[in-house]
């Protein structure tokens, strides 16, 4: 019976772009607003302070801000309800930036047991035979797979598949539910969709993940 692998890695980022001011996401500024606690605040290490580009990390999260888009990362499972919440936070509290666009994206890291079992997902994903007489012992790089979605949002759904080089037979599912605002004036319908279908986001990527992976 064959192995049902899980993620040995696993990390959950929010993108979100529109127009940002990217100078004002600074700890002090998320502490005064409520957003997060003063000890909180205290742990995160600015690693860039710009009018244009902002960069801040603590144990938890990373966030990156710029004039056209803002993202927060977490590689940790426990706290993908909290990002989701803070960034539903910051964007009610910041309720006339223009946002034009939102990813929930998850990226999901497997360490299969050898290289048969490896070989076996690009041989699925991606046959070798037309390739065959074209060049030289292909093999799999890189599949991206775009999918209409299943609701009323306007958007996609963006997988890709890949090797992962930090484990000997590592592979690499990236998910991407993105979305289009058709108002994009304030930050408001966004987020509205965030709050709504978050959950169902993080179900829909496990289950298309766990899928290609156990071919």
């Amino acid at each position: 019976m064959s192995n049902i692998y899980e993620p040995k890695l696993s990390s959950l980022s929010i993108v979100l772009i529109g127009k940002f001011n990217p100078a004002i996401f600074q700890p002090e500024w998320f502490a005064r607003e409520k957003l997060i606690s003063d000890e909180q605040a205290n742990s995160i290490k600015i690693k860039l302070i710009h009018s244009e580009l902002v960069v801040l990390e603590d144990e938890n999260f990373l966030l990156n801000a710029t004039l056209d888009s803002f993202s927060i990362r977490t590689d940790k499972d426990d706290y993908f309800k909290m990002l989701k919440d803070l960034s539903i936070n910051i964007f009610t509290l910041l309720r006339h930036t223009p946002l034009h666009s939102m990813g929930i994206n998850r990226n999901l890291h497997y360490e299969l047991d050898d290289e048969k079992v490896w070989n076996n997902i690009g041989h699925k994903l991606a046959p070798k035979e037309p390739w065959k007489n074209l060049l030289n012992d292909p093999g799999m790089l890189e599949v991206h797979m775009q999918g209409g979605r299943d609701d009323d949002y306007s958007g996609n759904i963006n997988v890709s598949v890949q090797p992962y080089q930090r484990f000997k037979y590592g592979v690499h599912i990236r998910v991407n539910d993105h979305f289009d605002a058709i108002d994009s004036n304030n930050s408001s319908e966004l987020i509205g969709y965030l709050s709504d279908v978050f959950d169902k986001s993080m179900e829909q990527a496990n289950k298309i993940a766990n899928t290609l992976i156990n071919l």
